[in-house]
């Protein structure tokens, strides 16, 4: 019943994921990349937080916070995700790959572009439009990055979902014996 009710609750919190995809197309191109960046950093946030324990203030402690929270940066999240075995190598690859396209974006104020050729050169690098079919014909860098961007949000809030029965347990207290284990 708890597992339904939780399930309900992501469920909502994903809700705007189409809107999202849909502002992605709106934006400029710099806009796409920072909306893109800010998405997947805030479905790696609530994926972290499904799988780690029922502790409010020391899972906040943990992700918020910006960079002096110890999970508080795209990249720590990516990394952790990763290490815990929530997402597959590639997509820790491709969300690495955006972290660094959204960098670009995010601090070349003038000359950021997807016909940059550095910027070009890690679109092609995308793993994720190799699953696509006809995925030689995804040549363009804006195209792989939106279709990136759109698989991975979506496989990273399928995975939200699924992990609400992984979610990680507190240990014993010193006051128990812990469960033998084989």
């Amino acid at each position: 019943m708890e597992d339904e009710f939780i399930v309900q609750q992501l469920s909502k919190e994903f809700e705007n994921y189409g809107d999202i995809l849909e502002l992605l197309q709106k934006e400029s191109h710099r806009g796409g990349v920072l909306v893109a960046g800010t998405m997947l950093d805030e479905y790696l946030y609530k994926l972290l937080k499904t799988f780690m324990i029922n502790d409010a203030k020391k899972v906040k402690d943990l992700l918020e916070g910006g960079t002096n929270a110890p999970l508080g940066s795209f990249s720590s999240r990516i990394l952790m995700s990763y290490c815990l075995g929530l997402i597959s190598e590639d997509e820790y690859h491709d969300l690495d790959t955006i972290r660094k396209i959204r960098n670009v974006f995010a601090h070349r104020l003038l000359d950021a572009s997807f016909k940059d050729e550095g910027v070009k050169q890690l679109c092609r690098n995308l793993k994720a439009c190799d699953v696509v079919g006809e995925a030689h014909t995804l040549t363009n860098a804006v195209d792989r990055f939106t279709i990136t961007v759109a698989l991975l949000s979506g496989r990273i809030a399928l995975r939200t979902l699924q992990t609400v029965r992984q979610q990680r347990q507190k240990a014993h207290p010193f006051t128990s014996l812990p469960p033998v284990m084989l």
